[in-house]
C-alpha cells in the first residue's frame, strides 16, 4: 500500500497546518475565534466543499483528502 501523499494534498495540508498556526494556534480564551468567523473563514478556504461532488459545486475530494484536513483542524484544535 502506497500512504504518500501527491502534490494537491500535500498542498492541503500545507495550507491547513498554516492557517492552524496562524489562526488556531491562538486558543487561549481571550483569543479564540467566534465561531460563525471561523466557519466563514473554512469556506472561504473552499474547505467546507471539499466532500462534495463537483456537479454540486464542490470539489469532488476523496475520503483521505477530508481525513488530512481534519488531522491537521484536530492538530490546531488541541495545541
Amino acid at each position: 500500500m502506497d500512504f504518500s501523499l501527491d502534490d494537491s494534498q500535500r498542498m492541503l495540508v500545507e495550507s491547513a497546518d498554516r492557517f492552524v498556526s496562524n489562526r488556531l494556534g491562538l486558543m487561549a480564551p481571550e483569543k479564540r475565534i467566534d465561531p460563525p468567523v471561523l466557519w466563514q473563514e473554512l469556506g472561504e478556504m473552499g474547505w467546507l466543499a471539499l466532500p462534495l461532488p463537483e456537479v454540486a459545486g464542490g470539489l469532488n475530494g476523496s475520503f483521505e483528502d477530508v481525513a488530512l484536513l481534519m488531522t491537521s483542524l484536530g492538530a490546531g484544535a488541541t495545541s
